[in-house]
């Protein structure tokens, strides 16, 4: 059993998870989306069924665009308990080898940011270390386990078991990332921008105001959204 990593350095201040945290709180309030606990636990349900077909049909390119929405749908339940999901992947990092050193030490907005390119490699090289670094079915599998558990923890309002089960989801989709050698942080960055190009807000609005409701205006979205310009998004 390898000894998990030492304390992270003090120059690191920040991951780039609550940019991502704040980026997807932006796109809903653009969007007139009003989360719940409930109702965005379901969302990632929905995100987990559709990564266990892409994986169960052998297709990267599918698997790839569902493992970022599983991080982004994680960061949604995040937000709707107002959960510092930053603060706990910091705190899950420093049980990583190495990764301090991994970090951007860079000048400007993203200086001392431990970034997802890095926690990725650092959970792949923890897994190495170990000796056995699980299949992509092997962290799917822990990750519908996870799910159970925070699933559970809405249902008690147990806030802590919640943040920490949705770190354990963020850690099962990187293993995931590591077994394919997808560049996960390129792909919610991809995702991210074909969300707003799909769900374009100033049409989410005129929706809205027209009367629609919420679940209306967003089945619109996707009715009106071919999906093989998920390609062009996606690749």
């Amino acid at each position: 059993m390898v000894k998990r990593g030492t304390r992270l350095s003090r120059k690191i201040t920040v991951t780039e998870v609550r940019l991502l945290q704040a980026i997807q709180a932006h796109f809903c309030a653009l969007n007139g989306i009003v989360n719940t606990p409930q109702t965005a636990f379901a969302r990632l349900i929905g995100e987990a069924q559709e990564c266990n077909e892409a994986l169960a049909n052998d297709d990267l390119k599918e698997v790839k665009g569902e493992l970022a929405d599983l991080v982004i749908f994680s960061l949604t339940v995040a937000n709707t308990y107002a959960i510092d999901f930053d603060a706990e992947i910091m705190q899950m990092a420093q049980t990583l080898p190495g990764v301090d050193a991994m970090a951007d030490q860079t000048e400007g907005p993203v200086a001392n940011t431990l970034n997802i390119t890095t926690l990725q490699d650092a959970q792949r090289q923890y897994n190495q270390l170990e000796g056995n670094p699980p299949t992509a079915q092997e962290a799917y599998q822990k990750m519908v386990e996870t799910t159970g558990e925070v699933q559970r923890a809405i249902e008690k309002h147990d806030i802590r078991r919640v943040s920490r089960g949705l770190v354990g989801i963020v850690l099962c989709v990187m293993d995931i990332a590591n077994h394919y050698q997808i560049d996960l942080a390129g792909a919610i960055t991809d995702k991210f921008t074909r969300n707003y190009i799909k769900y374009n807000p100033a049409k989410s609005k005129a929706l809205l105001e027209s009367g629609m409701t919420e679940a209306e205006m967003l089945e619109t979205h996707r009715s009106q959204w071919n999906r093989s310009d998920d390609g062009n998004y996606i690749k």
